[in-house]
């Protein structure tokens, strides 16, 4: 959790934010008939990925900059381990919900009588950070923050802690707005700033002691403790938090004493077989952020930008942080093969989503939320329609099996997409249906382009009228253009390459061997984040320069160097058994030297040849491998076109039918003859002209550079 500059916050309209409905809390047999409110925790996990911070630019209202990714996930699974355990050893009722944190969430919290409130994200001295809903931040100043508090009536909330940066005014807001006990991390220790780690620690301590029966100050002396043991040096002798007011003993038990067990109301997330987000996202803060604001503003997205650029990794991020904020009832990844084919895909995707929250509804027996807090649908074996007209989930799926063997549908038979699975699942509910790798379903040679993309327009029109709740994110190599739909606004999100720091955080991040040999080669793992020298090192590295900013080359080089790493451990592990000298480890950067060497190499072994073939051809031509060496097309292998053998240019827009050579000067020549012909008769002389041969070199010039631009 770092510090951040005073910015200018983009304003946050809460009230254009689905406003979730209220859910009712299961009640099991043991506790009839409702749960007891007392001891309720609520925690709100606040985690923007960009803000806007003011320009003097006349007209712009600023840029966007990205905030640093806080594991705080982790942070909230401490803290429900530690209120599990605490409740089952004494035998206590405790209720834990976890909601993002926006300001309508923190409003509903006191509202609604939550005895304990935690906070954990970004914030500064003067500002506390909140979620617009959207991937931006909203900032709420103290002053601000005590009339919130104050208005939804704090009696009931007893504890407040505030478990980000330099948050100490914000605490003090919670104390003038009547909060009697509130930690937060002091201004005057280390500028303000707590690690992940140490926050992590003081949490999961603080929780445990007050589950326990300690009163706030033991469990915040506790907590304390555990934090000082995360931090070396001067820190490790001084508290990293402060509990107010300092003039009050708070020497009370926080948690009342009321028999039972854990219990989590968290609502569950919306079913979806979309991948997992990468671990590791470097450097597409900012495009993520525009992406999540389109797919929520507009029903059609594009994410364009070169092969290997990491489209599908931006619409997976994307999809997962919306599907955690729950702006969407489901979501649908579609992998596209074939323009015959690409109904049934949709259906078949659109069924996995739809028997996936039936397992999850038949694990929970009856005792889970409904499916979304927007727009919840039963997920029961019932037959009879939900209020509203909405069916049952498992209805629609069996129906959903029928139809899609009794027919099919291509990307030319519009009708098949109101009878898809789709089509129905989408009268449940909002859904996201991300279409990856959607240049599949195109033609990509140049004289066919036209058409195919029209018969795309068509598909993608069809999918939208048929399906009113639907919302569309494309991945496609050709960029802008692709999705374009008469009524219907796309928005383009165009990546471009990584910068060279960036490229090189993501190598070192993916590669913590080489991590762990360039900061400390005694160490026995790598840290966990490269440091800014590193980083600088590696940035001016000829091999870094070499990936071109593509995530997907950094990824091949990866592959290289674990594939030295392996080697050199063979060769370690020979010595050894051999009673032979052991070669001496690689220096820092000695395994970049090593890459480049096996890039420049002409014979290397055959899995490193092939890895080296693959990365040079794809920061070469923009486009897949294949093995054979020939360049991967974008023309599906069922190609109604079977005469169109050749790939597409790099850059998406062809050229036109290729012409051999000879054949262009022949015909080039034969214009010139026809045209000096006529000038001759035309002047009634057999002289040449100069501004003909001159037009004629110019021709001859022209040629060339096209046909050395085609490569």
């Amino acid at each position: 959790m770092e510090e951040l500059e005073a910015p200018i916050l983009r304003s946050a309209s809460e009230e254009l934010l689905p406003k979730p409905s209220p859910q009712r809390r299961p009640s099991s047999p043991q506790r009839l008939p409702s749960r007891a409110p007392e001891n309720r925790v609520v925690v709100l996990l606040s985690n923007p990925l960009a803000y806007v911070r003011g320009t003097a630019v006349p007209g712009v209202e600023g840029a966007l900059r990205e905030l640093p990714v806080l594991n705080l996930e982790d942070e909230a699974s401490k803290l429900r381990q530690a209120l599990r355990d605490g409740a089952d050893d004494a035998g206590v009722d405790v209720e834990l919900q976890v909601r993002i944190a926006t300001v309508d969430a923190l409003r509903s919290a006191v509202t609604l009588g939550a005895r304990v409130v935690h906070f954990a994200g970004h914030g500064n001295e003067n500002l506390m950070m909140f979620e617009d809903g959207r991937g931006g931040a909203r900032a709420v100043e103290p002053e601000a923050l005590r009339r919130l508090v104050s208005a939804g009536g704090a009696g009931a909330c007893r504890l407040v802690v505030v478990n980000s940066c330099s948050s100490e005014a914000a605490g003090r807001a919670f104390v003038a707005a009547g909060v009697p006990h509130v930690v937060a991390v002091a201004q005057s220790q280390n500028d303000g700033r707590i690690s992940d780690r140490a926050a992590g620690a003081f949490c999961r301590a603080f929780y445990l002691s007050l589950m326990s029966g300690n009163s706030v100050r033991t469990a915040f002396d506790v907590g304390c403790a555990a934090a000082q043991q995360t931090v070396r040096g001067a820190l490790a002798s001084q508290r990293l938090f402060v509990l107010l007011p300092e003039d009050k003993p708070h020497d009370e038990p926080v948690f009342s004493p009321i028999p039972g067990s854990f219990c989590e109301t968290t609502p569950p997330p919306p079913p979806s077989n979309a991948p997992p987000a990468p671990s590791w996202y470097v450097g597409r803060a900012s495009d993520l952020c525009v992406c999540v604001e389109a797919i929520l503003r507009h029903r059609l997205t594009t994410i364009g930008g070169p092969y290997g650029s990491g489209k599908s990794a931006l619409a997976a991020s994307a999809a997962a942080y919306a599907s955690r904020r729950r702006h969407f009832d489901a979501v649908v990844w579609v992998k596209s093969t074939t323009r015959d084919r690409f109904v049934d895909d949709v259906a078949d995707a659109a069924a996995r989503v739809l028997e996936r929250a039936e397992d999850d509804a038949l694990s929970a027996q009856g005792q889970r939320p409904a499916l979304s807090t927007m727009n919840s649908f039963s997920l029961s074996r019932r037959s009879t329609p939900l209020g509203g007209g909405r069916p049952a989930l498992s209805t629609m799926s069996s129906s959903f099996s029928l139809r899609r063997r009794s027919r099919g549908g291509s990307l030319d038979d519009d009708a098949a997409l109101d009878a898809s699975a789709l089509a129905d699942l989408a009268r449940a509910g909002k859904v996201l249906v991300v279409l990856d790798d959607f240049e599949r379903l195109m033609v990509a040679v140049p004289r066919h382009e036209l058409a195919a993309r029209a018969r795309c327009w068509r598909l993608l029109g069809s999918l939208l009228e048929s399906c009113p709740n639907v919302h569309l994110l494309l991945t496609c190599s050709s960029g802008s253009g692709i999705g374009r739909v008469p009524g219907v606004t796309e928005r383009v999100v165009t990546l471009g390459p990584l910068a060279l720091d960036q490229t090189a955080t993501l190598l070192l991040q993916r590669a913590p061997e080489l991590m762990r040999r360039a900061s400390n080669s005694d160490a026995s793992r790598a840290p966990k984040v490269a440091p800014d020298a590193l980083v600088a090192a590696c940035a001016a590295h000829p091999v870094t320069k070499r990936l071109n900013g593509l995530p997907f080359a950094v990824s091949l080089a990866v592959s290289v160097l674990n594939n030295l790493f392996a080697s050199e451990e063979a060769a370690k592990s020979a010595a050894e058994s051999a009673g032979g000298t052991q070669a001496p480890p690689m220096q820092p950067l000695e395994a970049l030297d090593r890459v480049l060497r096996v890039l420049d190499a002409t014979h290397v072994d055959p899995e490193l040849q092939r890895l080296r073939d693959e990365l040079a051809f794809v920061v070469q031509y923009g486009q897949g491998y294949s093995p054979e060496g020939e360049k991967a097309t974008d023309c599906p292998s069922d190609c109604e076109f079977p005469e169109c053998d050749e790939p597409s240019s790099p850059t998406g827009e062809g050229l036109g039918a290729r012409v051999e050579p000879r054949q262009l000067a022949l015909g080039l020549a034969a214009v010139w003859v026809v045209r000096l012909a006529a000038d001759a008769v035309a002047r009634g002389t057999l002289a040449l002209r100069l501004d003909a041969v001159v037009h004629l070199l110019l021709d001859a010039v022209a040629v060339a550079l096209v046909y050395e631009a085609r490569g």
